[in-house]
């Protein structure tokens, strides 16, 4: 099981980016976080919606972008602008001014994902020791 990943908001995020660039990565890059924000625009890539740009922050030109892995890209389809969203994410640093994350996926198919590997792992141990009894 994977261990739990910290909380954040996309503008405490963004804030924390701006104010001190190499403090944040410390404290974000290549962990896993829980992103919760509101969809501000969305991110395409050669035309393909890959993912989104939260709100957050100080200015509009600035804001956390959010990338999706290829199996939640379609999730990206079902927004709009102003949704209230939570990811499950990797942090990337920072780009442009920019807070990044990356291999997202949203936090509830990651939670679903999560229990479903605990379980799995659970009974299938349980059901290795009771087989065994004679």
């Amino acid at each position: 099981m994977v261990d739990r990943p910290d909380a954040i908001t996309s503008d405490m995020l963004q804030l924390k980016y701006e104010r001190d660039t190499h403090r944040a990565d410390g404290e974000f890059r290549g962990r896993h976080l829980i992103v919760t924000g509101r969809v501000a625009s969305f991110k395409r890539v050669h035309g393909v919606l890959v993912g989104v740009r939260l709100s957050g922050g100080s200015t509009i030109f600035q804001r956390p972008t959010v990338t999706m892995v290829p199996e939640s890209q379609a999730y990206v389809t079902t927004l709009t602008k102003g949704a209230r969203v939570s990811f499950y994410c990797r942090g990337v640093g920072m780009h442009w001014g920019s807070a990044r994350l990356g291999g997202c996926m949203p936090a509830d198919a990651w939670i679903a994902a999560e229990t479903e590997r605990y379980e799995a792992s659970f009974f299938g141990l349980h059901d290795d020791a009771s087989s065994k009894k004679v």
